[in-house]
C-alpha cells in the first residue's frame, strides 16, 4: 500500500523545486559571467549542468570576504593573457586551514592570483568572513572569535573544560597573530 504525501510534504518538494531552479538560473548567470567556473566531468570533458560551479567549493566565510574580488581579479588576469574560455579548475577546497585552488595548466600570472587568494584565505574566518583571530586544532581553520566560542561552545563537555579559566587558556593558546 503507497504512503499517502502530506500537504507539508507537497509544499516542501515544491520549496525544494523552486530553490533548486533558481540555484540553477544564478548559476547559469554567474558561468555566463565567469565561464571558468563551470564544471565538467574529469572523464568525459563534457559540461555537467548548472546545478553546481566551482564557486559552490569556497567555503561561505570566504566566499562573503573576497570571493568576489578573487573571480573578478581572476577574470582580468586571464583575458589578458587571453586564457578565459581554456582555463579549468580541478578541485577546490579547504585544506589545512587554507584555500586550495587546483587547476589544470595556466600562466605563472594566473598562479600568482590565485596563490594570492590562497594565503588570503588564513586572515578570514572560514564561516563568517570576519577576520580570524583563531586557529583551531584536529580539522585546523582559522576562525573569528565569535565562531571559536561556538564552536567550543558546543563541544565544551567533549574538551572538558571544567572551569572557566581552563577554558580562557585553552583559547588564549589557540590565538593567532594577524597583523596585516
Amino acid at each position: 500500500m503507497k504512503k499517502k504525501r502530506s500537504f507539508k510534504d507537497v509544499l516542501r518538494n515544491i520549496k525544494n523545486w523552486f530553490k533548486t531552479c533558481i540555484r540553477k538560473v544564478y548559476n547559469y548567470f554567474l558561468c555566463k559571467r565567469y565561464p571558468f567556473l563551470k564544471c565538467y566531468n574529469v572523464f568525459t570533458e563534457k559540461f555537467i549542468g548548472y546545478s553546481t560551479t566551482w564557486y559552490d567549493d569556497i567555503p561561505a566565510g570566504w566566499r562573503k570576504a573576497f570571493g568576489k574580488e578573487l573571480l573578478k581579479e581572476l577574470k582580468k588576469t586571464l583575458k589578458k593573457n587571453q586564457e578565459l574560455n581554456t582555463f579549468r579548475f580541478t578541485q577546490i577546497k579547504e585544506k589545512y586551514g587554507h584555500l586550495c585552488l587546483y587547476h589544470a595548466a595556466a600562466t605563472r600570472e594566473t598562479s600568482k592570483v590565485l596563490e594570492k587568494y590562497e594565503t588570503l584565505s588564513e586572515k578570514y574566518c572560514i564561516h563568517c568572513g570576519r577576520k580570524a583571530e583563531y586557529m583551531t586544532e584536529g580539522w585546523i581553520t582559522f576562525v573569528c572569535e565569535k565562531c571559536f566560542d561556538e564552536k567550543i561552545e558546543a563541544k565544551k563537555d567533549f574538551f572538558g573544560f571544567a572551569s572557566p579559566e581552563v577554558f580562557q587558556k585553552y583559547k588564549e593558546s589557540r590565538k593567532i597573530n594577524n597583523e596585516n
